[in-house]
């Protein structure tokens, strides 16, 4: 390195030492000026108040810090999950109307595919859920009005749309007519070993005292009003009409319904088709109607 370098490095380190030192000597002279002006040392009474000026500040800062921790863990987050809260249930209401107005548009859409494609759009039906199901009621009406071998509907699908039909809120629009014609639909095709459509050969009709049959096999039997007890009827068509047959103990395996549609059924009309449905169609066991 060059020793006129050097030498010139080592000169200006001693001026930044000398420099410093009477810096350091300045501050200190004035620390001690700030702190004893008159030249005399500060009493044990100020030094005394000095130190609980310092407790005070102490304890004034952990109040607020317990006040800030306070809001952070425990306020704040309590707050956030009531705006969340608050924020989801306005979101939930605002999107229900178009909820609605999507079931309803599926619903029509239902309707027009049962004429093209019934056996399809049975199926799409059996699928849906139980909040768009009731919308459905109309193109599954259409469906059900059709011949069993036409819409080829399999067993699992029926039992999906019993059980919908079990589930659903009677008040739905075009619930009780669609129920009436599924009912025939459905069991048609559970019971295939049934005679067809055609005059009645057995009636029960406003018998004044109770009848009794035993073993009835591929009858077409007309139920007109009356008392029915301790019978059994095996691949038979039942005809139901709206006048009420008080039955006890009365078993139908295999059987057809056929059911007066209407709007506005009678009690006897809705209680019989509430228990149809409650067995499922195929095994019917009524023990009290």
């Amino acid at each position: 390195m060059n020793p006129a370098l050097t030498e010139y490095c080592r000169e200006l380190c001693l001026q930044f030492d000398k420099s410093n030192t009477y810096g350091l000597s300045g501050m200190e002279h004035k620390k001690n000026q700030q702190q004893d002006p008159l030249g005399v040392k500060p009493s044990t009474s100020q030094s005394q108040a000095f130190k609980n000026d310092l407790k005070w500040i102490k304890r004034v800062g952990y109040f607020y810090a317990v006040i800030f921790g306070t809001l952070i863990t425990w306020y704040l987050p309590k707050e956030l999950v009531q705006l969340r809260d608050s924020v989801n249930g306005d979101i939930v209401k605002q999107l229900q109307p178009i909820g609605e107005r999507l079931s309803k548009i599926e619903g029509r859409l239902l309707n027009l595919a049962a004429f093209q494609n019934p056996g399809e759009t049975i199926k799409e039906i059996a699928a849906l859920s139980p909040k768009d199901f009731p919308h459905s009621l109309p193109a599954l009406r259409k469906i059900t009005e059709r011949p069993v071998s036409e819409v080829k509907p399999t067993v699992d699908i029926l039992r999906e749309l019993v059980e919908k039909l079990r589930n659903i809120d009677e008040s739905s629009p075009d619930y009780w007519p669609t129920l009436l014609q599924f009912i025939q639909f459905a069991s048609a095709s559970f019971s295939p070993d049934v005679p067809p459509p055609g005059k009645p050969t057995s009636i029960i009709s406003n018998n004044t005292v109770r009848v009794s049959v035993r073993g009835v096999k591929k009858a077409i039997v007309l139920l007109d009003g009356g008392e029915l007890v301790d019978s059994d009827f095996e691949n038979s068509r039942i005809i139901f009409t709206p006048n009420p047959v008080r039955m006890r103990n009365v078993r139908f395996t295999n059987c057809v319904f056929e059911i007066p549609l209407t709007e506005t059924p009678n009690q006897y009309i809705k209680s019989a088709s509430q228990q149809l449905l409650a067995s499922n169609l195929q095994s019917v066991s009524i023990s009290s109607l």
